[in-house]
């Protein structure tokens, strides 16, 4: 009798679309926990992905109903089966975006304690992007009828991705002016050339989740002698590992020697599912790495179970990739701050993020699980990816933050790039709460700002004599040296502390644009001629000035550059922000 009326209750409750509703617990205190858990992180579109619900801790289990939600737009509800061994009866539901499960044991059988597989739900993986299966509610009765409903706190995030993601035949996705873009294809970006694709053989380890590939000095040798130099006179050689149902990490095994170079002038990209990463032909000088050796590059989606709880927060089910090196079994620490890397991470935002993605940024998950700001993070929507550069390898996560500050509502000129360069880590506020958009700006946090917008990194020589190592600007002036952006005030001092002038910020701003080859002809000096105090540009600033005014940079205040004023952190933020838009 117990059993057909527990049968009648899950049926006609079913039937309605309810489930059965019991007495709110929580797993605190002793009380069960349940987790969501598949093979893989991520699936091809149009396969189909299993995620299994685990209980641990449960106590005399009779019966159970548990509800998943998913999204209509990625996933396509299969079917779902129990995973306990007892026998019962099963039933479900398919709300659309919402799968209610329930199953009941038969007769007299006895209840059950411990851990165990509850149920395996699958679904049919309908378009690439980021998604995530989530687990609302668990409720277990006992052969006395009585049970209680526990809350899910389970979510488990999926990336779905096309198997074979070559580029269309006009070149890379989003080509930059020197011809690379953030995903190789068969051509190149508007400049560039074809970059050849050596034959290599893919092999698996579905026991270890890893889809491998190696390259030998003879292919990659011919394929360079292939390659045709871009506008920058590198060679781009584009290596391939397509998708597999089990594959967690992609290991590119490679000749040293390809890394080993005494400049630019070649470039191996590694193509992944979910990302794409490209080597500069340097990146390994000053590793102790000897030619003959053979190095692992791997991209493989990171175990995040040791984030911390705001990494959680802001990360979500978005992607999250880990990066190594390794070679004879042993992991290199590589950290080569003149030779960064870029990798670039599928990404598709929902229709909210869609409206604000200046605020789809890169986070970096350091040892303890904290999160830290890639300020070079930026999405392209052309592209559907986001691109940063690193100068070491670690693990890695696409991740949406909103920052804003109390004290800027006025600055209606100046809120959205202070905001975004916030969101970004390219700017702090004085506090969390103020950021104090009229406060002048020192020489040092000017540099600090332009070092961090514009993704600068070099190996620091020497420093000025006035930075103490202590400084916290010591590795943003020390970079903007070695790279020639600045000079000092002359007797190798910076004066870090002093107020920068605004006519000062601009030749600094043209310097580092430069540097990052994205101006190629200076400005007429005719065009200053136009605002009212043009007498007032210092001889060594009028150039730089023009070309910021030719570049869209500098708009000036009204009909003033105003060049001998003191700059103020409201209009720093605005010029590296248009300098980060370019």
């Amino acid at each position: 009798m117990k059993t057909k009326i527990l049968l009648g209750i899950l049926y006609l409750l079913f039937a309605f679309g309810a489930g059965f509703h019991l007495p709110a617990a929580s797993a605190a205190n002793g009380g069960p926990a349940f987790s969501l858990s598949s093979g893989a992180s991520f699936v091809n579109a149009g396969n189909t992905y299993t995620v299994t619900l685990r209980g641990q801790g449960i106590k005399d289990l009779y019966a159970f109903q548990a509800l998943f939600e998913y999204d209509t737009n990625y996933f396509e509800f299969i079917e779902v089966k129990k995973s306990l061994t007892s026998t019962g009866t099963t039933v479900y539901k398919d709300r659309g975006t919402e799968v209610l499960f329930g199953f009941t044991k038969i007769g007299n059988a006895s209840a059950e304690s411990g851990d165990m597989d509850l149920c395996a739900i699958t679904f049919k993986a309908k378009l690439s992007g980021a998604t995530a299966i989530k687990l609302k509610s668990v409720d277990i009765l006992d052969n006395g009828n009585s049970g209680q409903t526990y809350a899910g706190n389970s979510e488990l995030p999926v990336q779905i991705v096309t198997a074979n993601q070559p580029g269309d035949g006009n070149g890379t996705e989003n080509g930059t002016e020197n011809g690379t873009g953030n995903r190789p294809g068969s051509g190149t970006g508007n400049t560039g050339t074809a970059a050849p694709r050596p034959t290599t053989p893919q092999t698996e380890e579905p026991n270890q989740a890893i889809a491998k590939t190696s390259v030998t000095a003879e292919n990659l040798n011919a394929a360079f002698k292939q390659a045709k130099q871009d506008s920058d006179g590198v060679k781009r050689v584009v290596i391939e590992l397509l998708g597999t149902e089990t594959a967690k990490e992609y290991a590119f095994e490679l000749p040293a020697q390809a890394l080993i170079a005494s400049g630019m002038e070649h470039e191996i990209v590694l193509l992944t599912p979910f990302c794409s990463v490209q080597l500069p032909g340097d990146m390994l000088n000053n590793t102790g790495l000897e030619g003959n050796q053979n190095i692992i590059f791997s991209i493989g989606l990171a175990d995040t179970s040791g984030m911390d709880a705001h990494a959680r927060e802001i990360i979500g089910y978005r992607p999250v990739i880990e990066l190594k090196i390794t070679a004879d079994d042993k992991t290199i620490h590589w950290n080569n701050p003149d030779s960064p890397v870029k990798v670039s991470i599928n990404y598709k935002p929902t229709a909210d993020e869609l409206n604000q993605t200046e605020h789809i940024v890169i986070v970096y998950i350091n040892e303890t699980g904290k999160v830290e700001a890639v300020p070079t993070g930026n999405y392209d929507a052309f592209s559907g990816k986001v691109t940063f550069k690193t100068t070491h390898f670690s693990k890695y996560a696409v991740a949406v933050v909103y920052k804003t500050f109390d004290d800027i509502s006025e600055y209606a000129w100046a809120k959205n790039a202070i905001d975004v360069l916030a969101s970004k880590g390219v700017i702090s506020g004085m506090t969390d709460e103020a950021f104090a958009p009229s406060k002048k700006i020192s020489r040092a946090d000017f540099i600090v700002l332009l070092v961090r917008g514009l993704g600068l990194s070099a190996k620091i020589d020497s420093n000025f004599d006035d930075i103490a190592e202590t400084d916290y600007f010591y590795h943003s002036v020390g970079i903007a040296k070695k790279l020639g952006i600045t000079g000092g005030v002359g007797a190798n001092k910076f004066n870090p502390q002093a107020e920068i002038t605004r006519q000062d910020m601009f030749v600094l701003t043209a310097r580092a644009f430069e540097f990052t080859k994205k101006v190629f002809a200076a400005g007429n000096t005719s065009e200053i001629k136009r605002f009212n105090d043009a007498s007032d540009v210092a001889e060594y600033a009028r150039e730089s000035i023009a070309t910021l005014i030719k570049e869209g940079i500098i708009e000036g205040s009204g009909s003033l550059i105003a060049p001998k004023n003191h700059a103020t952190r409201a209009e720093t933020a605005v010029i590296v922000y248009r300098l980060y838009q370019h």
